[in-house]
């Protein structure tokens, strides 16, 4: 059984334990006993065997068979093809290697068990709703839990990292483990502290829908597995002749959320021979002073390091620590209360300050922590990462005689600006970064990281204002694409402009593809889902069905204002969000390209306002500028329908070199005017001598409508492909001149500004 650090009384089996991953209290769940082992009988053992052994002390509603199934299928040679972990000796020190599993991190070690726990927990509990894990992370976490759980069919993961707080590598990794339940989402204007605050919040809360947990080390099932590689290491050791059985071993660890550092602690209160045990911080020192004077002040600057997976100032897993020396559930909800409130902070009892001697602790600066990298690396040709020199540093201070085991976190690879500045050297191109480093050192790069480096997913940065509503989203998507003028004159299939009328389209999962509302309900044929299987079909990811509803439709078809566009744009973006954002705008622009021929109405129906696109053979350029707000954009929309290819038709087969020439000299300035609302210069810029003087012989009343736009100073030209006019004017006051010509076909005007964001998708 496990109880709650804030209540005792509070009692759940492992298996709730792990789904719940904090108690209802708010506290975090510690083991009834800790349990005793005989060092001595388990020198043979293998990680696996270890790990089996080990977990059956403490998940005591566990069967034998079910841990050696999850820990099976967790540390195999799918993740491990090296083994789980590995030491590297020296003289004096041993570094234990954490860093051989999916994402080059420790988090690894743990996380690949959890899933595997989490199902088997929630079989025993008779629990059919679906779980979403909910994880803050400082850098390694996030990553090691999308690759961990993304191949899980019941369970989603959401993760939320500081902006602008983790290194690019991290962030990079993170995002190309996104699919349709897993995504990282950076949060703006925050640290580490601000996501943990948010996630231990949507824990507490009740979800109808689904059962939240955390695959932060506040789960049981993230912390307990920790316990083994400390256990493990110690028998390697003995087992190599590095030490003798009953030694003691010293450990630093380099901590933040002191969740690794107390997986060593109860290792040691197993009965493991572990002697001193090491925290190791950087400039956010909380950690360090607290363990030096017994007081816990987070009332101080937060700062941004090198080691960005320690820059933490509330350490979590502490409050395990605090209950275990006070054996008083009341004094640690004092002393949690305490840091809540205006205090900021605690000060521990005497009596407790007394036993915190079991620990050593310091603080290692940006300055000592590039120079402990280059001098490991000087001294031993061995290449380090900012988290495990603050260890490295840590144990050159120390003094002992014992051996002592240096905790080494993390590849180096992750963390190339830190590693070149150890060099004098600076890249900011991550994939150039790591070459220039393994140039450098010989280290090889890691198998796991090459991969990650062709990733393209962007980032989805969140406000904290909208951080309950989309990590629980119910994927029902409403997307408006708004209408789109292409060629502008001169620009033909190059450049287009978004413009503020819509055609909107519902999207939610469904048992089977369905369309509503569309004039044609065979959905074979229907545009919007062909364009939302596109996506799945060219990046391979597996397909979500989906119930697809024409909601609005005002872009009038076949009139040149992309009506066709906007379908193929919103298929596109409604996929893509239903895999969290996984693919750029970028990639979507070149689905959509494939899909209509050329980019003039996609680009700027994606991006929004003035798009020019080209390209190099090998992907699509958009180049978008901002379009003066003094311009309006008059559309006469015939009641008549013009199909792109009898538009085409009437194009000439050749071309002289002279109406090249002329269309040519007008594209070079026709942004320009767009973005500064020249009018006076777009009626010579918006010119054509190549497709339309021969359009204009299909639309009715083109001539009249031309010549009235030309005596009242107004630019004009066709728009797109279609039968529709388009003047460009400063104010609208030509509409009522329009309307009071006679013409042979039905005409409808409207006056449009530019639309500058592009299709949106909104959540209802």
């Amino acid at each position: 059984m496990f109880y709650s650090t804030r209540d005792s009384k509070l009692r759940v089996t492992a298996s709730k334990a792990i789904l719940k991953g904090l108690s209802d209290d708010g506290g975090l769940f510690l083991p009834e006993t800790i349990p005793s082992i005989d060092i001595s009988k388990l020198l043979n053992l293998s990680y696996q065997e270890l790990a089996c052994y080990v977990l059956s002390l403490y998940l005591d509603d566990f069967t034998k068979d079910e841990i050696e199934s999850c820990v099976k299928k967790a540390y195999g040679a799918f993740n491990f093809p090296d083994g789980p972990i590995q030491l590297h000796h020296e003289d004096k020190f041993s570094v234990l290697e954490l860093f051989h599993g999916p994402t080059t991190t420790f988090k690894d070690m743990a996380l690949s068990l959890l899933p595997h726990l989490m199902s088997v927990a929630k079989k025993k509990n008779g629990i059919t709703k679906k779980i979403q894990i909910v994880t803050a992370t400082s850098g390694d976490t996030g990553s090691a839990a999308l690759s961990s759980f993304i191949s899980s069919d019941d369970i989603s993961v959401k993760v939320l990292y500081p902006h602008g707080g983790i290194s690019a590598f991290q962030e990079m990794q993170m995002l190309y483990f996104t699919s349709d339940k897993c995504r990282a989402y950076a949060l703006d204007e925050s640290n580490f502290d601000d996501c943990q605050n948010f996630v231990k919040k949507i824990l507490n809360e009740q979800h109808e829908d689904v059962i939240v947990s955390s695959a932060n080390s506040i789960n049981i099932g993230r912390l307990v597995p920790q316990i083994v590689y400390y256990i493990k290491s110690y028998i390697d050791l003995v087992n190599a002749g590095k030490i003798n059985l009953g030694d003691e071993l010293d450990v630093v660890v380099p901590t933040g959320n002191f969740g690794n550092i107390f997986a060593s602690y109860l290792a040691k209160k197993m009965g493991t021979p572990l002697g001193k045990i090491v925290c190791a911080s950087n400039e956010n020192r909380v950690l360090t002073d607290f363990l030096t004077t017994g007081t816990y002040s987070i009332d101080r600057e937060f700062k941004k390091t090198n080691s960005p997976s320690m820059d933490i100032l509330i350490s979590s897993n502490l409050e395990r620590l605090l209950y275990l020396l006070a054996e008083n559930d009341e004094e640690v909800r004092s002393y949690m209360k305490d840091l809540k409130s205006d205090k900021k902070g605690y000060k521990v009892s005497d009596s407790m300050k007394k036993k915190l001697n079991e620990f050593e602790a310091y603080s290692v600066n940006e300055k000592d922590t590039i120079e402990a990298i280059r001098e490991c690396f000087d001294t031993y040709n061995y290449l380090i990462d900012p988290h495990t020199a603050v260890s490295y540093r840590a144990y050159t201070r120390m003094a002992t005689s014992n051996r002592v085991l240096v905790v080494s976190t993390a590849s180096p690879y992750k963390f190339t600006e830190a590693i070149l500045e150890v060099f004098n050297k600076k890249e900011d191109d991550v994939v150039k970064a790591m070459t220039m480093i393994q140039d450098l050192t010989g280290t090889k790069m890691p198998v796991q990281l090459e991969k990650v480096l062709k990733v393209a997913t962007p980032r989805y940065l969140l406000k904290k204002s909208q951080v309950e509503d989309v990590l629980f989203s119910k994927k029902v998507l409403v997307v408006s694409v708004p209408a789109t003028s292409a060629n502008l004159g001169p620009c033909f299939d190059v450049a287009g402009i978004a413009l503020n009328l819509f055609n909107k389209f519902g999207f939610k999962p469904n048992a089977n593809d369905v369309v509503k509302g569309f004039k044609s309900e065979y959905k074979d044929n229907n545009l919007v889902l062909k364009s939302y299987r596109r996506l799945f079909e060219r990046y391979g990811d597996a397909y979500l069905p989906v119930e697809i509803t024409l909601l609005e439709t005002n872009v009038p078809e076949s009139r040149g204002l992309g009506s066709s566009s906007t379908c193929i744009v919103a298929g596109l973006m409604a996929a893509n969000e239903m895999l969290n954002r996984k693919y750029s705008k970028l990639q979507l622009l070149e689905l959509a390209t494939e899909l209509e021929g050329h980019p003039d109405n996609a680009a700027p129906a994606i991006f929004g306002s003035l798009v020019a696109t080209w390209n190099d053979g090998n992907e699509y350029h958009p180049v978008q500028y901002v379009v003066s707000d003094k311009l309006k954009f008059i559309l006469a929309v015939p009641d008549v329908q013009l199909k792109t290819k009898d538009s085409r038709g009437v194009l000439p087969q050749s071309l002289s070199y002279k109406d090249i020439q002329f269309n040519s000299s007008r594209i070079m300035n026709t942004a320009k005017a767009y973005m500064e609302g020249d009018v006076k210069s777009l009626c010579g810029l918006i010119e054509d001598k190549i497709h339309t003087p021969y359009r204009l012989k299909l639309i009715p009343d083109a001539d009249k409508i031309g010549a009235l736009a030309k005596a009242n100073g107004c630019p004009f030209t066709i728009s797109g492909s279609g039968s529709t006019l388009l003047i460009i004017s400063s104010d609208e006051s030509i509409i009522s001149k329009l309307e009071k010509e006679n013409y042979s076909v039905k005409y409808r005007f409207m006056c449009l500004s530019v639309n500058k964001d592009g299709a949106t998708v909104e959540e209802k």
